[in-house]
């Protein structure tokens, strides 16, 4: 493989400009196991069609420039002594010493390592195509809008000729994935919010979106109870439609402004970012977990973040628009909580639940929908129905808000709990005596419940003795039902 020292660009403004993508680190842990392995190693770098002007380190690319030389003289990579010397003639051995001594190898794939290089190499060939672009706007060169369109495609074009002739990949194998070391599953919320997911949480207004939200917050950033499990204390960017004012007033309700961790909580307010598209938005907002190492990013509420004006709420394509942005922030490593409007009525399943087009819950990981429970008219209690892509989602859960700590506590299995709330029910039901024995018609009516559970109940307490049966079980002699009573006098209304 000859090496084209014209290849390298060493005045290009890339190498120096931080704000082009990069991966320094896979750069250097590559120059480094070339350093330190055989030839082998080289030989398989080479295959992938890597150049040194796909370094965005100049100093590295130089180093990897010499190291192709070597190589192609027959000679040792691995000799430090060939290196230095194809440096020395290149007349850079002094330019790149201090990174030569900083070279340390790792344990990462080749094909890893050339892959990210060379995805970031692509990433900052589209910026500097887009830069260029937007110099010709500013300088006049497009009179109208379809010079513009067609200035765009013949550069997405360009790019994908390119892509296509330098052999970069951008396709990644199932053993490639999951040797990532990037890729963690990390748990915040066992089964409901992961790092590098997005999470939906759904419900109608006034349900107690926020309230959960918030309660969740208060847990992450003091390492406090959620749910029953214990949260791992970190920081939480919140974005919020809410006016100062009443978002204050809830913070002080969950007593977040009363813990020493309440700087711990970052918040940016719609009102501050209205006149900002929803990319620019998260951009703000990625930035700030990464600038305050926080994990979650919390989005209260998408549809207004979004920006749907009229019908765009519906349209799939605008939700799929506004979602993929969603998606990207998830890719940054971090957790994505989003809030959503429910449509009005109930019975739907989780992924039907959100107003709107159903191609924003296509875009979720997760899908929480958070509901009254059926049948149960105690306010702070609800239901937590949810789906998703992990196998760790529960399925249905009932929870209960506590009004003296402002804690969401879970209560168990819906089923579990429908049963328990149903007994109690039909114990309060019952009479006493056989002269008022009620036939189940008359307890569903009265309890609200389905007649199945009714009657799984029913023959529950009969099983242990807390209630009676009495009656054929025919038409004209149906079952009916009476408390038991016990020594004493006691009725057990367990």
């Amino acid at each position: 493989m000859a090496v084209d020292a014209s290849t390298i660009n060493h005045s290009a403004p890339e190498w120096q400009t931080p704000v082009l993508p990069s991966r320094l680190d896979c750069e250097r842990e590559l120059v480094a196991q070339l350093q330190m392995k055989a030839n082998s190693a080289t030989a398989e770098v080479i295959s992938l069609g890597l150049s040194p002007s796909e370094f965005y380190n100049r100093h590295l690319g130089r180093i990897f420039q010499a190291q192709l030389a070597v190589y192609e003289r027959g000679e040792l990579v691995a000799s430090v002594p060939a290196v230095h010397d194809q440096l020395r003639r290149e007349d850079c051995l002094l330019e790149v010493l201090p990174e030569f001594t900083l070279l340390d190898a790792g344990v990462s794939e080749l094909r890893y390592l050339v892959g990210e290089i060379k995805k970031t190499a692509r990433l900052r060939c589209a910026r500097r195509q887009l830069e260029y672009l937007t110099q010709l706007f500013d300088d006049g060169e497009f009179d109208e809008c379809a010079a513009l369109a067609e200035h765009v495609a013949r550069i997405r074009d360009d790019l994908i000729e390119g892509v296509s002739r330098t052999g970069i990949d951008l396709f990644t194998t199932a053993a490639e994935l999951s040797a990532d070391p990037i890729i963690e599953n990390d748990w915040i919320l066992p089964g409901y919010l992961i790092a590098g997911a997005v999470t939906e949480l759904i419900a109608r207004i006034k349900e107690g979106k926020t309230t959960f939200a918030l309660a969740f917050v208060k847990a992450a950033i003091t390492g406090g109870m959620f749910l029953g499990y214990r949260i791992p204390k970190q920081k939480v960017v919140y974005l919020t439609e809410q006016p100062r004012l009443s978002f204050l007033a809830q913070l002080r309700r969950e007593g977040i402004t009363d813990t020493p961790a309440a700087s711990d909580l970052h918040i940016l307010f719609h009102s501050e970012v209205r006149h900002l598209r929803l990319s620019q938005v998260i951009k703000l907002a990625i930035g700030q977990c990464k600038r305050q190492g926080a994990n979650v990013l919390a989005i209260d509420s998408f549809g207004v973040f979004a920006g749907f004006v009229g019908s765009e709420e519906n349209d799939s394509g605008h939700g799929q628009t506004a979602v993929s942005e969603l998606v990207w922030a998830a890719t940054q490593g971090i957790a994505v909580l989003s809030l959503r409007h429910a449509v009005k009525g109930t019975g739907r399943d989780a992924q039907d639940a959100g107003r709107g087009s159903g191609a924003v819950s296509g875009g979720a990981d997760i899908i929480i929908h958070l509901k009254r429970l059926e049948g149960n008219q105690d306010t702070t209690v609800r239901e937590l129905a949810a789906t998703g892509r992990f196998a760790e989602t529960p399925d249905r859960v009932v929870i209960q808000f506590n009004r003296d700590d402002g804690e969401f506590n879970l209560l168990g299995d819906v089923k579990r709990v429908k049963h328990d709330q149903t007994k109690r029910e039909v114990l309060s039901l019952l009479p006493r005596s056989e002269e008022d024995a009620l036939i189940i018609e008359e307890i569903v009516s009265r309890s609200g419940a389905s007649k199945g559970t009714v009657q799984k109940v029913l023959d529950g307490l009969r099983q242990d003795g807390t209630s009676q049966r009495i009656g054929a079980g025919k038409r004209n002699d149906p079952y009916r039902y009476f408390l038991s009573v016990t020594t004493g006098g006691v009725f057990d209304r367990k």
